[in-house]
């Protein structure tokens, strides 16, 4: 078997050496060049579809809603041979005739960003819409948006520069169509992201009445959009639980708790470390906690950290007591 290693088919220079089934290697597009994570839609932990106004919280992983007032968000398949070679995509639609905007994001963190400071990056995408035009002032935009604060808290406003690009109402594209945007990112920044955003759609009629699906976002460095980097579900999955994980803890972690006369009454105390499937970015926020049976009186405590959460409790009477239920833990940015 031939040596296909990275540099057995790449010269000293970065050029290609070898053809292999049609692509030929070179640097730039080598795996671990995407920056954006989730970027084919595979991985909704949080469930497949959301409704409401969801203002900077989170639906598909990574994917944050950003400025919504009103808004949908749903994973779509893609029909092969119309562009994207993804399964998913994302779809974001309206959903009343209130809505103004529909907005979509995610920012890069400080350690997956800062070596681009100062350098040439170029984000790419494929999208469609509903209808080519939207009544009144409606226009979409895309973004390379930069911070110059390390991992500043993601909002749909804040960025130091935004680099916009404008799709005009009346030439939204409604076939796959592939954007690419290029800029030399400023020396000082400490974090990068990607946004796109349509709004001023106060005419919508009605529900689900307009919305614009995206696939394969990429952000890369250098000033040629490359092939987009399709990685292993399990690596993608694995990239996606650093920020947000579920730990599932089975209904048999309890105890009897039985009279110590030397602490005057039921004074029994039970923690349990649970692990997380990888290391968060930071100590997580429990977004929601173990359910405790009724008999349970006393203290109950949930400490983090990157690697998993200690979960104590203390009882004052001489009942059976468990936790069950699924932690669901969160260290966005």
């Amino acid at each position: 078997m031939s040596d296909l290693s990275v540099n057995s088919i790449l010269d000293a220079s970065g050029g290609a050496t070898t053809t292999i089934n049609g692509f030929t290697p070179t640097v730039s597009n080598m795996a671990g060049r995407n920056r954006i994570i989730n970027g084919n839609f595979d991985i909704w932990q949080r469930g497949t579809s959301f409704t409401g106004s969801f203002h900077n919280s989170y639906g598909a992983d990574r994917w944050a809603q950003g400025e919504y007032q009103g808004g949908a968000q749903s994973r779509q398949e893609v029909t092969l041979g119309q562009g994207p070679k993804s399964k998913y995509c994302m779809r974001v639609s309206d959903t009343t005739a209130a809505a103004t905007r529909l907005a979509l994001s995610q920012m890069v963190e400080h350690n997956n960003s800062i070596d681009l400071a100062g350098q040439t990056v170029t984000l790419s995408f494929w999208i469609r819409f509903s209808a080519t035009s939207r009544p009144a002032t409606s226009v979409f935009v895309y973004q390379l948006s930069e911070y110059d604060s390390i991992d500043p808290a993601h909002s749909s406003t804040g960025a130091t520069r935004s680099n916009d690009i404008f799709i005009n109402n009346g030439s939204l594209p409604t076939v796959w169509t592939k954007y690419t945007h290029t800029v030399i990112v400023a020396s000082t920044m400490k974090n990068i992201g990607a946004r796109f955003l349509c709004g001023e759609l106060r005419a919508a009629s009605s529900e689900g009445d307009f919305w614009y699906e995206i696939a394969e976002v990429q952000l890369e460095a250098g000033g040629v959009a490359t092939p987009f980097e399709h990685r292993m579900y399990g690596q993608e999955l694995a990239l996606c639980q650093r920020y947000y994980t579920q730990v599932v803890v089975p209904d048999n972690i309890g105890h009897h708790s039985a009279p110590d006369s030397a602490l005057a009454g039921y004074q029994v105390y039970q923690s349990a470390f649970f692990p997380f499937k990888t290391s968060m970015r930071a100590s997580p926020t429990v977004l929601q906690t173990l359910v405790l049976t009724t008999d349970v009186v006393g203290t109950v405590t949930t400490t983090t950290s990157v690697d998993g959460f200690v979960f104590k409790h203390g009882q004052t009477t001489a009942l059976y007591s468990y936790v069950s239920g699924t932690a669901k833990v969160q260290a966005e940015l």
